[in-house]
């Protein structure tokens, strides 16, 4: 069976990441199955140029990323030739009728959602939560601060948005006399701003998803003080729960939302909440965590993938 996989690639993106964790779990599951992708695809016309004999096109759909398929441009040509179409619908929230009609949804294959939403109603919609990669064993440095005693570390990853809280979590864990490890980009300017508030910071850069999960395990924590109200589910926290330790976000980020009723999480309603929350916390592996983080793993994803593209080819 072959899939051709419309979605941004090679990247620093989380689309781009979670195509690749997709193919990489769907293979896995069955041998039998080839998916190939390319970023020109995102241009429908450049996806006619280039079309082989493939049995099934799967959009990993962002509006913004795929502004170029849409329901009467790209999506339907697909269905007319014959081809059968999936979408993994990333971002749910506030769907427009313009963009995503009941009418479209009658006429593709499947439609894959990660977070609870009104589209759950139609047949075709499975929700299926974004899944979690796993750790590999891989071994990265520790970030640790000596100064005569022995710091605990505080981990986060991803870009530096306002929304991330990282001033925030800089002068709390400043002032604990934690350390504060970022896994992601920051500039230097920044970089040299969140210094001032806890000098005992480090950067890690952007790098890939196995370090980004290695290096936050090497905490004691991690914290996911997001407060975004974008649509979407949060790729980030992924990292953290396959990391392992303690993990801290925030209850009311829009982008938690389909994980907020998960206890192995520790949730927080606001800022003042963290300082208590960190002095609070047991060192260590959680198995709550671990266990979620199984539960909810790219092996799993990869078999329901696999098993939804071998049904859809069942029934052509």
């Amino acid at each position: 069976m072959r899939v051709a996989l419309v979605s941004s690639w090679g990247t620093p993106c989380g689309i781009a990441e979670h195509s690749a964790q997709l193919m990489n779990a769907v293979v896995a599951a069955d041998r039998s199955i080839e998916i190939q992708v390319d970023p020109d695809w995102l241009d429908p016309e450049a996806f006619w140029r280039d079309r082989a004999d493939y049995d099934l096109v799967h959009l990993n759909y962002h509006r913004g990323l795929h502004s170029r398929w849409t329901p009467t441009l790209g999506v339907p040509d697909v269905i007319e030739a014959g081809l059968a179409v999936v979408i993994t619908f990333h971002d749910t929230y506030e769907t427009q009728p313009d963009q995503l009609p009941w009418e479209l949804l009658d006429r593709v294959a499947a439609m894959v959602v990660h977070e609870p939403c009104d589209l759950q109603r139609h047949e075709k919609v499975r929700y299926w939560r974004q899944p979690c990669p796993e750790r590999t064993g891989l071994h990265v440095p520790s970030h640790r601060a000596f100064d005569g005693g022995w710091h605990p570390t505080l981990g986060t990853v991803g870009f530096d948005f306002p929304w991330k809280n990282y001033d925030l979590l800089a002068q709390v864990t400043g002032e604990l006399g934690w350390n504060l490890r970022i896994v992601g980009q920051v500039d230097t300017v920044r970089a040299e701003q969140l210094a001032r508030l806890n000098p005992r910071i480090g950067f890690d850069g952007y790098t890939s998803t196995d370090y980004a999960i290695a290096a936050l395990e090497r905490c004691d924590a991690t914290c996911f003080l997001y407060n975004c109200a974008n649509s979407g589910t949060s790729g980030a926290i992924r990292l953290g729960m396959a990391a392992g330790k303690p993990l801290l976000a925030f209850r009311a980020c829009r982008q938690m939302r389909d994980l907020i009723e998960e206890d192995a999480i520790t949730w927080l309603d606001n800022s003042a909440q963290l300082p208590n929350a960190l002095t609070q916390m047991r060192f260590g592996y959680d198995a709550g965590l671990i266990a979620l983080a199984h539960r909810e793993s790219w092996v799993r994803g990869g078999q329901r993938y696999a098993a939804l593209y071998r049904e859809i080819a069942a029934s052509l």
